[in-house]
């Protein structure tokens, strides 16, 4: 197991995830919308929404991924110590 700060905000779309998955036009579109105050458009939500699910998706397949690779560890050990 790593340490914490290893870990630490990996789970939060954050600017660094928008910036990697947005054009960059949107994100600086976006960028500006928040520094200014003003609300942003519908476009420009919709885009960072989709970006939000798409990166949503992947960490859930990631988690079901590592929860298989540990559930199939124990089971090979049990299976060895002829507890299966």
């Amino acid at each position: 197991m790593g340490k914490i700060i290893d870990s630490f905000g990996e789970l939060v779309f954050n600017h660094k995830e928008m910036k990697q998955r947005l054009g960059s036009s949107v994100f600086e579109k976006y960028m500006s919308k928040v520094k200014e105050g003003h609300a942003l458009d519908q476009r420009i939500a919709e885009d960072i929404a989709r970006a939000m699910k798409e990166w949503a998706i992947e960490k859930e397949k990631q988690r079901q991924d590592n929860m298989k690779n540990r559930l199939n560890r124990i089971n090979e050990t049990l299976s060895r110590l002829g507890w299966k």
